[in-house]
């Protein structure tokens, strides 16, 4: 969009058929300084046996809302991994619904977001495991600087008779402002006791430490902190298979980075 004020919705309903392997990769992007609302709303339907990769990228403006929503169902032996990256909006706000409808599935939602001024992030995520055998994770990672804020929501559904899930949460942040904000809300409602659960949060500053050897190495302060960041975000592209998926988000990423260039020259 240009110059005027905007409000836009999208829909995406992508059907992987048993045995069928599908990849997606969507970017959402908001230009010129009005104000402006996307609401975007992506489906996934897994069958048996099929595997599904959708990889978002979310680069807003300072004036930009975006509501997202993505649902998920997977049937027996299915694989989906979905990584969102979000590196602009006033407000975004992403929400999974995932239902785990079969046995010996693999779900995995990864996402990092790096915000500066008042920019706001909320991930809310529901996994729902309904029947036994099945795992899932959730890794998200962030960098806040300036106000930003965000929130993160995840949880964990084990429903009676779903034995031998095993889920995981994480939730990681570094805070480059005293003003910058990160609350974690890890969730888990259990109804078995065979099951391994886990869920984990953390914020923290840059390491100085580390910071002080690249700088005994010779790499100015600024080069070396633009390095650390990179470090501690890009843990979460390594979780990318798809070796094309990984490099379209590592190149968002360093785009968007303060000392982006540096790092595409080692």
């Amino acid at each position: 969009t240009g110059d005027c004020a905007t409000a836009a919705s999208g829909s995406v309903f992508i059907h992987a058929k048993e045995g069928e392997s599908i990849s997606v990769a969507e970017t959402h992007v908001c230009l010129g300084d009005s104000g402006h609302l996307f609401m975007p709303l992506t489906e996934i339907m897994a069958e048996k046996n099929s595997n599904v990769t959708l990889v978002r990228a979310i680069r807003g403006s300072n004036t930009a809302y975006q509501l997202g929503q993505l649902h998920v169902c997977q049937l027996d032996s299915s694989e989906v991994q979905t990584h969102t990256i979000t590196l602009a909006s006033k407000v975004s706000r992403n929400e999974v619904s995932a239902y785990l409808d079969g046995e010996h599935i693999e779900s995995n939602f990864d996402g990092m977001y790096m915000l500066g001024q008042d920019q706001q992030v909320d991930n809310h995520l529901r996994i729902e495991h309904n029947y036994p055998n099945c795992n899932s994770r959730e890794f998200y990672k962030g960098i806040l600087d300036g106000n930003a804020k965000s929130v993160f929501t995840g949880r964990i559904y084990v429903k009676e008779g779903a034995t031998d899930t095993d889920a995981k949460q994480t939730n990681q942040n570094i805070l480059l402002s005293d003003d910058a904000n990160a609350i974690a809300r890890p969730q888990l409602e259990i109804y078995n006791d065979e099951v391994a659960c886990t869920h984990g949060a953390t914020t923290g500053e840059i390491d100085e430490e580390a910071k002080l050897y690249l700088r005994s190495r010779g790499i100015p302060a600024d080069a070396a902190e633009a390095l650390l960041m990179y470090a501690f975000l890009n843990e979460s592209l390594d979780h990318l298979a798809d070796d094309g998926f990984r490099k379209t988000l590592t190149d968002e990423l360093l785009s968007a980075m303060p000392g982006g260039d540096f790092i595409r020259t080692l």
